[in-house]
């Protein structure tokens, strides 16, 4: 496990209704599963399937948290992932 002192919280784009967002403090995730990677984003991207929510076309709850295409660099991993390494940068475009 590398020496990263993770935070306890994490800034992140919230849905609160159509036509509006904000930038809010979430919990800070934890590893769940030994497969799981979790990553300090550096890098991240508006997606077309976000405008649809984002106008209304789509029911999203509000307090969703926003944002599935970015890159970072892996700052914690479960026991599990053998391929990546700490520190290595990784895009998620799911």
């Amino acid at each position: 496990m590398a020496s990263f002192q993770p935070p306890a919280t994490m800034r992140a784009v919230v849905y609160k209704g159509p036509h509006e967002v904000a930038v809010e403090d979430k919990p800070y995730p934890k590893l769940q599963t030994d497969t799981d990677c979790i990553l300090k984003v550096t890098t991240s991207a508006l997606c077309g399937s976000d405008l649809h929510f984002y106008r209304g076309h789509l029911d999203v709850p509000a307090g969703f948290t926003c944002g599935h295409e970015f890159v970072g660099e892996i700052v914690e991993k479960g026991s599990a992932v053998k391929n990546f390494s700490f520190g290595e940068k990784v895009s998620s475009l799911r």
